[in-house]
Protein backbone atom coordinates (compact mmCIF):
# COMPACT_ATOMS: atom_id res chain seq x y z
CA UNK A 1 0.00 0.00 0.00
CA UNK A 2 1.46 3.37 -0.95
CA UNK A 3 2.18 5.49 2.11
CA UNK A 4 3.04 8.83 0.54
CA UNK A 5 1.23 11.46 -1.48
CA UNK A 6 3.86 11.19 -4.22
CA UNK A 7 3.47 7.44 -4.51
CA UNK A 8 -0.32 7.74 -4.79
CA UNK A 9 0.07 10.44 -7.44
CA UNK A 10 2.50 8.29 -9.45
CA UNK A 11 0.28 5.21 -9.24
CA UNK A 12 -2.83 7.13 -10.34
CA UNK A 13 -0.91 8.68 -13.25
CA UNK A 14 0.46 5.26 -14.23
CA UNK A 15 -3.08 3.86 -14.22
CA UNK A 16 -4.34 6.71 -16.42
CA UNK A 17 -1.49 6.21 -18.89
CA UNK A 18 -2.03 2.43 -18.90
CA UNK A 19 -5.69 2.80 -19.91
CA UNK A 20 -4.76 5.12 -22.79
CA UNK A 21 -5.30 8.58 -21.32
CA UNK A 22 -3.59 11.42 -23.13
CA UNK A 23 -0.55 13.08 -21.57
CA UNK A 24 -2.75 16.07 -20.69
CA UNK A 25 -5.31 13.88 -18.91
CA UNK A 26 -2.59 11.89 -17.16
CA UNK A 27 -1.03 15.10 -15.83
CA UNK A 28 -4.46 16.35 -14.70
CA UNK A 29 -5.08 13.08 -12.82
CA UNK A 30 -1.65 13.31 -11.16
CA UNK A 31 -2.12 16.91 -10.00
CA UNK A 32 -5.69 16.33 -8.81
CA UNK A 33 -4.74 13.22 -6.83
CA UNK A 34 -1.83 15.11 -5.28
CA UNK A 35 -4.12 17.98 -4.21
CA UNK A 36 -6.92 15.81 -2.81
CA UNK A 37 -4.65 13.36 -0.99
CA UNK A 38 -2.70 16.29 0.47
CA UNK A 39 -6.02 17.80 1.65
CA UNK A 40 -6.89 14.51 3.35
CA UNK A 41 -3.48 14.24 5.01
CA UNK A 42 -3.54 17.84 6.25
CA UNK A 43 -7.23 18.36 7.06
CA UNK A 44 -9.06 15.05 7.54
CA UNK A 45 -7.07 14.07 10.59
CA UNK A 46 -6.40 17.53 12.06
CA UNK A 47 -6.28 17.11 15.83
CA UNK A 48 -6.68 13.32 15.60
CA UNK A 49 -4.60 10.23 15.11
CA UNK A 50 -3.47 9.82 11.48
CA UNK A 51 -5.64 7.45 9.49
CA UNK A 52 -6.09 5.77 6.16
CA UNK A 53 -6.38 7.50 2.79
CA UNK A 54 -7.31 5.28 -0.14
CA UNK A 55 -7.11 6.08 -3.85
CA UNK A 56 -9.12 3.98 -6.33
CA UNK A 57 -8.95 4.41 -10.09
CA UNK A 58 -11.10 2.94 -12.84
CA UNK A 59 -11.68 3.43 -16.52
CA UNK A 60 -15.19 4.29 -17.66
CA UNK A 61 -15.21 4.40 -21.45
CA UNK A 62 -12.92 7.26 -22.43
CA UNK A 63 -12.96 8.71 -18.91
CA UNK A 64 -10.74 8.03 -15.92
CA UNK A 65 -12.58 8.05 -12.59
CA UNK A 66 -10.64 8.51 -9.36
CA UNK A 67 -11.96 8.19 -5.80
CA UNK A 68 -10.05 9.40 -2.76
CA UNK A 69 -11.50 8.11 0.49
CA UNK A 70 -10.49 9.00 4.04
CA UNK A 71 -11.71 8.03 7.53
CA UNK A 72 -11.23 11.53 8.93
CA UNK A 73 -13.46 14.13 10.48
CA UNK A 74 -15.21 15.23 7.31
CA UNK A 75 -15.55 18.67 5.80
CA UNK A 76 -16.33 21.32 8.37
CA UNK A 77 -15.79 25.03 8.78
CA UNK A 78 -12.47 25.78 10.44
CA UNK A 79 -11.25 29.10 11.81
CA UNK A 80 -7.68 28.34 10.67
CA UNK A 81 -8.72 27.41 7.12
CA UNK A 82 -11.40 29.74 5.74
CA UNK A 83 -13.09 28.93 2.42
CA UNK A 84 -12.52 25.92 0.22
CA UNK A 85 -8.89 26.74 -0.38
CA UNK A 86 -6.91 26.46 -3.56
CA UNK A 87 -6.68 22.66 -3.77
CA UNK A 88 -10.36 22.01 -4.48
CA UNK A 89 -10.48 24.97 -6.85
CA UNK A 90 -7.54 23.57 -8.82
CA UNK A 91 -9.14 20.12 -8.96
CA UNK A 92 -12.46 21.65 -10.01
CA UNK A 93 -10.69 23.31 -12.93
CA UNK A 94 -8.89 20.10 -13.95
CA UNK A 95 -11.62 17.50 -13.54
CA UNK A 96 -14.61 16.95 -15.79
CA UNK A 97 -16.67 16.23 -12.66
CA UNK A 98 -15.93 16.66 -8.96
CA UNK A 99 -18.09 15.36 -6.11
CA UNK A 100 -17.33 15.66 -2.40
CA UNK A 101 -19.62 13.70 -0.11
CA UNK A 102 -19.60 12.12 3.34
CA UNK A 103 -19.02 8.40 3.57
CA UNK A 104 -22.18 6.42 4.24
CA UNK A 105 -20.39 3.57 6.02
CA UNK A 106 -18.59 5.60 8.67
CA UNK A 107 -16.65 8.81 9.25
CA UNK A 108 -14.80 10.49 6.44
CA UNK A 109 -15.17 11.85 2.96
CA UNK A 110 -15.28 10.42 -0.55
CA UNK A 111 -13.99 12.69 -3.31
CA UNK A 112 -14.90 11.39 -6.77
CA UNK A 113 -13.33 13.00 -9.82
CA UNK A 114 -13.65 12.12 -13.47
CA UNK A 115 -11.36 13.17 -16.26
CA UNK A 116 -12.25 13.22 -19.94
CA UNK A 117 -10.47 14.28 -23.08
CA UNK A 118 -10.71 18.02 -23.68
CA UNK A 119 -13.55 18.97 -25.98
CA UNK A 120 -12.56 20.52 -29.27
CA UNK A 121 -13.36 24.22 -29.31
CA UNK A 122 -15.84 25.08 -32.02
CA UNK A 123 -14.35 26.89 -34.97
CA UNK A 124 -15.95 30.30 -35.39
CA UNK A 125 -15.00 32.07 -38.58
CA UNK A 126 -14.40 35.81 -38.64
CA UNK A 127 -12.94 36.15 -35.14
CA UNK A 128 -9.29 35.96 -36.19
CA UNK A 129 -8.88 39.74 -36.71
CA UNK A 130 -10.58 40.44 -33.39
CA UNK A 131 -8.31 37.98 -31.58
CA UNK A 132 -5.22 39.50 -33.19
CA UNK A 133 -6.35 43.00 -32.16
CA UNK A 134 -7.02 41.86 -28.60
CA UNK A 135 -3.61 40.25 -28.30
CA UNK A 136 -1.88 43.36 -29.69
CA UNK A 137 -3.81 45.75 -27.43
CA UNK A 138 -3.71 43.94 -24.10
CA UNK A 139 -0.50 43.72 -22.11
CA UNK A 140 -1.52 40.73 -19.98
CA UNK A 141 -2.93 38.19 -22.42
CA UNK A 142 -3.48 35.65 -19.64
CA UNK A 143 -6.70 37.47 -18.79
CA UNK A 144 -8.14 37.83 -22.29
CA UNK A 145 -11.55 36.23 -22.80
CA UNK A 146 -12.07 35.45 -26.46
Amino acid sequence: MPSTVGEMRRRAAAFAAAVGASDEMTHAVALAVSEIVTNAVVHAYAGREPGRVTVRCRADGDRVVVEVVDDGGGVAERADSPGIGHGLAVVGALAHTLEVEPRRDGPGIIVTMSFAAAAQAPEVRGLEPLCALALESVADVSCVDV
